[in-house]
């Protein structure tokens, strides 16, 4: 079994990071509004997710994202790469990485 740390774009420009066993159905809970963290925050877009064989480095990597040099780290390695390839964000991506969790 795979698990998943992702980072989602909120209408606000402000990101959330989690983590999942199943990409796909945690964004469409995320989407629907059942989650409160990010209900107040619709619509939502996917911006990246990360696999990993073990819950725990999961785990670990989402703790991290959401400290401040995490959350420095995403800025320089994973938003700034988002933005100069715009490509990356398009629906493509996100169902490739939506199918790994659909299991």
């Amino acid at each position: 079994m795979w698990f998943y740390v992702y980072i989602l774009e909120l209408n606000n420009g402000k990101h959330y990071v989690g983590s999942t066993v199943n990409v796909k159905e945690r964004f469409k809970r995320h989407s629907k509004g059942y989650v409160p963290a990010t209900k107040p925050h619709l619509p939502l877009k996917l911006l990246w997710c990360c696999s990993f064989p073990n819950r725990y480095k999961a785990y670990e990597f989402e703790r991290f994202l959401k400290s401040c040099s995490g959350r420095v780290f995403a800025s320089k390695h994973l938003y700034q790469e988002l933005l100069s390839h715009p490509q990356i964000l398009n629906k493509k991506k996100f169902e490739s990485c939506s199918s790994l969790s659909a299991n």
